[in-house]
């Protein structure tokens, strides 16, 4: 097992109210919150950074595809469309 790593770093004072106001109704230390707070962020731009990354992608359909499935959602000739209330 190893030693966890430590950071040091500084946020704005009405961040580190809402942290410990937040910590204090989760009844979780401050530590932990930033802890999950990070690992989500880190998961979060993962996916992002995988989900974007050319290699991976999907290959997009050519532009007359696209214009010919948007034309499809026309009401037909004659019909009007309803507003919303």
């Amino acid at each position: 097992m190893t030693q966890d790593d430590t950071a040091e770093f500084e946020i704005p004072p009405a961040l580190a109210m809402q942290l410990a106001t937040l910590a204090a109704a989760m009844d979780r230390s401050l530590s932990w919150l930033i802890e999950q707070a990070v690992a989500d962020f880190v998961a979060l731009q993962s996916y992002r950074l995988a989900a974007t990354d050319p290699a991976e992608a999907e290959p997009l359909p050519p532009g007359e595809d696209v214009i010919a499935w948007v034309r499809a959602w026309d009401p037909p000739e004659g019909r009007r469309m309803r507003r919303a209330a």
